[in-house]
């Protein structure tokens, strides 16, 4: 009877945590979400995928310039298509991946330690403000998470249940992974060299073909689901991986000053603790990641994460270029997970229910700190609105438009709205177009005697990657006809 009230009391905590999580993520979501240049060019992709009933072969570019696999396409496509393109549903999809990682988070934890654990640790990441913000919008990076836990689902079962087949689940988790972003592709070492120590930890009973017959299968689900970007690969000769590895290798224009390997670890790894601890201080860091390892107990687990971690950030610190934060999204889990296991070694420490308080505590803070009830950057609104006046003034004749002051690098976004509205803008360096409307969408607007002394203005990117130079408009060949002010933004009108 005991135990069928603990577990009832468990499975209200646990909805309750996934309520919450639902809650953060999809109140006000169209307030809230970014929706800029980078979400524009997603979805002008599949729009013209769908329009012209071919599957997209390669997937949005990085920052260095290299194309990704196809993947995050076809896991969003499906909600852009059954919601009309309307950009608000798969922004929800983006969110609800975040609430399944929060469960998938709780099934882990609670399976290396228990249910209260996995709950409380579950928790933690549901309310973690900077994850909140990040799974509301629109982005590769921001996928990476659920597949992340997913691949530590089957090395769990495989670890403690002896269950081969999962390794099929890795291949294609790790073959997802590896299209969301390209420091994920640590994960196919970490692979190997699971497999490996499966194959030399081979119990009595278990069989050697077995074990590879599962390996095998993993890798022919691994090759099938980079399949289409392989092939794509091939017809380029392979491009793109020349190219990251040069970048990875010998990229010099992205250079940053020298600092010792040793504190550019300890850095990075305040940018991962950072998520679950709001700290910055550098040997606070270092302090709190030896303590994580040391006190967790699982020797497997400890371990293989630990070498995770380690990897991870070394081969990081390597790499010259701006490390930004969602280079680390392939390691996001860790220190949740190590929490908890310290978690489980606290509760055992003659603490009762003391153990709680910690955590506990981190809750309410992060909870406080969310941006739930904050004004929100209302990214699709402002678009919209902004669009349907840009098309209202031009009243069917040919103009061609760029922004300015935007939170934005291009413009696509903008192009994005365009392109449903079945609008085609003239290239800013064509001659036959008679509108030209400067569009400035974020704070500080110039005057509108401020716009009449400029003349020139540089055109923003409006291509799937900003790379090189971009035109500058000549105003002097244009004259100011008009300013419209809406919802905060300006439109700035001219005539030729």
């Amino acid at each position: 009877m005991l135990s069928i009230i603990i577990a009832r009391k468990h499975l209200f905590l646990l909805v309750a945590v996934l309520t919450v999580a639902l809650f953060l993520r999809f109140y006000r979501l169209e307030a809230l979400t970014e929706f800029l240049g980078d979400q524009g060019r997603t979805g002008m992709v599949i729009y013209e995928a769908w329009q012209h009933k071919q599957l997209p072969l390669v997937g949005p570019p990085v920052l260095t310039g290299q194309l990704l696999g196809p993947f995050y396409y076809y896991l969003i496509g499906p909600a852009f298509i059954l919601g009309k393109f309307n950009p608000l549903i798969p922004a929800g999809t983006v969110a609800l991946f975040g609430v399944v990682s929060v469960y998938l988070l709780y099934w882990l934890i609670s399976r290396l330690t228990n249910a209260a654990i996995g709950i409380t640790v579950a928790g933690l990441y549901a309310v973690a403000p900077s994850i909140v913000t990040a799974e509301r919008t629109l982005w590769e990076p921001n996928l990476i998470v659920p597949f992340v836990l997913l691949f530590l689902i089957a090395i769990y079962q495989i670890v403690e249940k002896r269950c081969f087949q999962y390794f099929s689940l890795i291949g294609l988790s790790v073959g997802i992974l590896v299209q969301l972003h390209y420091p994920n592709l640590l994960l196919i070492a970490l692979s190997g060299l699971f497999g490996v120590y499966i194959f030399f930890t081979k119990k009595k009973k278990e069989s050697y073909g077995k074990i590879c017959i599962w390996i095998i299968a993993g890798l022919v689900i691994f090759i099938l689901t980079l399949f289409p970007f392989l092939y794509y690969e091939a017809l380029h000769q392979w491009k793109d991986f020349r190219e990251l590895i040069l970048t990875l290798l010998f990229r010099e224009n992205q250079a940053v000053a020298a600092t010792p390997g040793i504190f550019r670890m300890i850095d990075l790894s305040g940018h991962v603790t950072n998520r679950l601890f709001p700290i910055s201080d550098l040997r606070l860091t270092a302090a709190i990641w030896l303590i994580l390892f040391f006190l967790s107990k699982r020797v497997f687990w400890t371990w293989f994460l630990g070498l995770w971690y380690f990897l991870g950030v070394l081969a990081l610190s390597f790499y010259q270029g701006t490390i930004f934060e969602h280079y680390l999204n392939f390691l996001l889990p860790l220190p949740f997970i190590f929490f908890g296991l310290v978690l489980a070694r606290l509760r055992l420490a003659r603490l009762g229910k003391l153990w709680w308080l910690i955590p506990g505590l981190m809750i309410v803070i992060n909870l406080r700190a969310t941006d739930s009830f904050k004004t929100g950057v209302n990214d699709l609104t402002r678009i919209k609105l902004l669009t349907n006046a840009m098309l209202e003034q031009a009243g069917g004749q040919p103009f061609s438009f760029t922004l300015i002051n935007s939170r934005s690098f291009s413009d696509l976004h903008y192009r994005y709205f365009l392109t449903l509205a079945e609008s085609h803008p003239q290239p800013v360096t064509a001659s036959n177009y008679a509108k030209l409307f400067l569009l400035c969408d974020g704070d500080n607007c110039p005057s509108e005697p401020e716009m009449r002394s400029k003349n020139l203005v540089n055109a923003l990117c409006y291509e799937a990657h900003c790379e090189g130079s971009y035109p500058v408009i000549d105003l002097a060949k244009f004259r100011l006809a008009g300013v419209v002010s809406t919802n905060g933004s300006k439109i700035f009108s001219y005539q030729r």
